[in-house]
């Protein structure tokens, strides 16, 4: 899949497309909108209307220009499955408007749990990962790039074969236990389940160096 000018035009156009949200409900949104929450769901950060409106979509536009050009520049040469190319171009695009539409419907007073959803969607996209992770090919920006999958083909293959289950069985039990939990929990079940999405495949493949080495 070749990321194309058009590709990268759509996928930002998207990022931004909160802004013309938020303009429409403009003279409905507070002076002050909670625009960060800490590891127990509780705001910690405020912003201004303009802050919410165009500020947070901006960066997620500008994200996304990047790893678009990340991956037009890094995969020159390295074919790619058509699925997962689709799943990363488009993983900033869908997270902007799901985090800035979470941030608009909590400042119109609707009661929702803005930290807990977020989270969630969070894992839900862990989730999607890793169903497509072993179907990255070895290449220099997506994936497990470490020195012992990037010198081997078999290495790359069967670490990123592991991830994909690491990571989908991962996110589903932090989605169970953040439905489940207090709230007081989502700090320590979110930082448990990055450190074993990123230790179990890192461990796994010096596992297979060494032993290719032997």
């Amino acid at each position: 899949m070749k990321i194309t000018k058009q590709k990268v035009l759509l996928t930002t156009a998207v990022c931004l497309l909160p802004m013309l949200c938020g303009l429409l409900v403009w003279n409905r949104l507070p002076d002050q909108i909670p625009v960060h929450w800490d590891a127990q769901m509780q705001v910690d950060g405020y912003g201004t209307k303009a802050v919410a409106v165009f500020l947070i979509p901006l960066f997620m536009a500008l994200l996304n220009v990047f790893v678009c050009y990340a991956l037009s520049r890094g995969l020159k040469g390295k074919p790619q499955s058509e699925r997962a190319m689709k799943i990363t171009l488009w993983a900033v695009p869908v997270l902007s408007v799901f985090l800035n539409t979470m941030v608009l419907v909590n400042a119109l007073g609707t009661k929702i749990n803005v930290g807990k959803i977020i989270g969630i969607g969070v894992c839900l996209m862990f989730l999607i990962l890793g169903n497509y992770m072993p179907k990255y090919k070895q290449n220099a920006v997506m994936g497990i790039r470490i020195p012992w999958t990037m010198k081997s083909e078999e290495n790359w293959n069967r670490t990123h074969r592991l991830a994909g289950y690491v990571w989908m069985i991962t996110s589903f039990l932090m989605i169970l236990a953040l439905l489940l939990l207090p709230d007081d929990y989502f700090g320590t079940i979110f930082t448990i389940g990055i450190v074993v999405m990123v230790m179990v495949p890192i461990v796994y493949s010096y596992v297979i160096y060494r032993k290719a080495k032997k």
